[in-house]
């Protein structure tokens, strides 16, 4: 391999390495490049309550019922090449039936890097939270 092409992967290993730090800092957690999962510290980070409302329409779509986004209780998250995970606990009021009470849900929420965005809804789940 010639001097330049060391040079070509030298370069674009370090800019993924950057891109994976500072994607970190945009989602509302400690920017950190793994694998595993890291608490969401801020909750009241738009991003993070528009994946909360985005869970609960997708679920209201599928499930034919009537959530209402109220807050977000915890969530975590996870860095992946190419996509972000999110695992939120949301509350929202249910209004199925004559009683409207407030229940937390668990959502999983996935990202991919793509443009636009694309946001897909893995699971929503009644919890105890």
């Amino acid at each position: 391999m010639a001097w330049g092409q060391y040079s070509l992967v030298l370069l674009m290993s370090a800019a993924l390495l950057l891109t994976g730090v500072s994607a970190g800092r945009t989602m509302g957690a400690e920017p950190h490049i793994h694998v595993g999962w890291t608490p969401i510290r801020n909750l009241s980070d738009p991003y993070v309550i528009g994946l909360g409302e985005f869970a609960v329409t997708e679920y209201n779509k599928q499930a034919k019922e009537t959530l209402v986004f109220h807050n977000l209780v915890s969530g975590k998250i996870q860095e992946l090449i190419g996509a972000t995970n999110y695992q939120i606990v949301i509350a929202a009021e249910n209004r199925s039936g004559c009683l409207r009470r407030l229940d937390n849900y668990t959502a999983a929420v996935s990202v991919l890097a793509t443009l636009p965005p694309y946001q897909s809804l893995d699971s929503f789940k009644p919890t105890d939270v």
